[in-house]
């Protein structure tokens, strides 16, 4: 078991209990996150730490105004992750190659500069304005912020992924080093421009060739058909002040019209699939309605999530396919699955505690955490939700 440095008080008896099941069963000896909950099965890969738990563990430090958590993970980081000024994606290191991974990099470097004015902590500075700096000379070209970087190779990506798109973390930078200024307002203008004639998001852009990656099928700009990579996106730009008025018109006019929201889009019509519910689709619908002041839609994806949690007393009466989904706490007489971890997600949003994301990154995201849910509940993601 892993130790975890704890807030003073705790938010809510949820949160509570999450952090220690989080510290019990998911924490490595330093304070890392393991990126599976099994330790040996043929059901998951890897049992590793990453990044983007770090920087979420940084964030969750902040939140709680844990000064402790918060200097334990810097130790992590500096221990483990830091190279020079570059930021390893994973450590035990899976392979040859030193990565990294630029949405990750800003969660951790914002973090680390907000943590260091809240807990009055130089060193933390210092490290971030240095790290930020690495991130310049590995993932950028002075107009643009690439998804990753080998440095060995000396190589970027050729993308930039649209729902990487951190605009608060950029805006917080380029307030601090002038050369993010160029770098913010690409982005901005990007995310501006990104939405498609049927509502959705393109996926990624290709700065060198000044074009959206293409779909080869459709013969357009490619989008994400996962739902949750499209509330991300819009998520950011509500934040960012732009428009997001046709993706919550078309959340709205779904909730209205069956009481659901789904996990995946058709492409061309930008509509939703009326076939799997995602937990993770409810958690990021509601925040971005709670975003926009829209609370009583946001209650209605709140209420959904209830209805799919699993508790110890309706467990056994549960459909098979539910209970498969479930695992049961040792030191507790609640199962949780991901619709709880995405449900305490919200509630961490609502009162700016975020532990829950912490946990349910992995419902959420296709890169960098990956599967972090395993750690809680789950022995095998479904497939439908990628």
């Amino acid at each position: 078991m892993g130790i975890l440095d704890k807030p003073t008080t705790f938010g809510s008896v949820a949160e509570q209990k999450l952090f220690y099941l989080t510290q019990k069963h998911m924490a490595s000896p330093e304070g890392g996150i393991y990126t599976n909950y099994l330790v040996s099965s043929d059901e998951t890969k890897g049992h590793t730490v990453i990044s983007e738990s770090v920087g979420l563990l940084l964030k969750y430090a902040v939140a709680s105004r844990n000064q402790a958590l918060f200097e334990q993970q810097l130790k992590l980081l500096q221990h483990r992750f830091v190279e020079d000024d570059f930021i390893v994606w994973i450590y035990p290191r899976t392979g040859h190659n030193i990565v990294n991974s630029s949405v990750d990099d800003l969660h951790i470097i914002e973090a680390m500069l907000v943590g260091a004015q809240l807990f009055n902590n130089e060193q933390a500075y210092d490290l971030g304005i240095r790290l930020a700096k690495g991130l310049l000379a590995t993932n950028s070209d002075g107009k643009w912020l690439f998804d990753y970087a080998d440095k060995k190779r000396r190589q970027a990506a050729p993308t930039v992924q649209i729902r990487y798109a951190n605009l608060p973390a950029l805006r917080k930078l380029a307030d601090e080093i002038l050369e993010y200024v160029p770098i913010y307002e690409q982005m901005k203008k990007l995310l501006e421009q990104a939405e498609q004639t049927n509502g959705l998001y393109a996926l990624a852009y290709l700065p060198n060739e000044g074009t959206y990656v293409q779909d080869p099928v459709l013969q357009t700009t490619a989008v994400s058909a996962n739902m949750s990579e499209q509330l991300i996106t819009a998520l950011y730009a509500e934040k960012a002040g732009i428009s997001t008025i046709h993706m919550r018109k078309r959340l709205a006019e779904s909730l209205q019209k069956t009481g659901r929201l789904f996990a995946a889009v058709d492409k061309q019509s930008g509509d939703m699939k009326a076939d799997i519910e995602s937990p993770a689709v409810y958690a990021l619908a509601a925040m971005l309605f709670i975003e926009s002041d829209q609370r009583s839609l946001a209650n209605q994806c709140l209420r959904r999530l209830e209805e799919l949690q699993v508790s110890s007393q309706s467990y056994h009466d549960a459909p098979s396919d539910i209970r498969k989904k479930a695992v049961q706490s040792d030191d507790s007489a609640t199962y949780v699955w991901f619709g709880c971890t995405v449900l305490l997600l919200v509630i961490s949003y609502i009162k700016n505690r975020i532990l829950g994301l912490i946990l349910s990154l992995g419902v959420i995201f296709t890169f960098g955490t990956l599967h972090l849910v395993f750690f809680l509940c789950l022995r095998k993601t479904p497939a439908s939700l990628y």
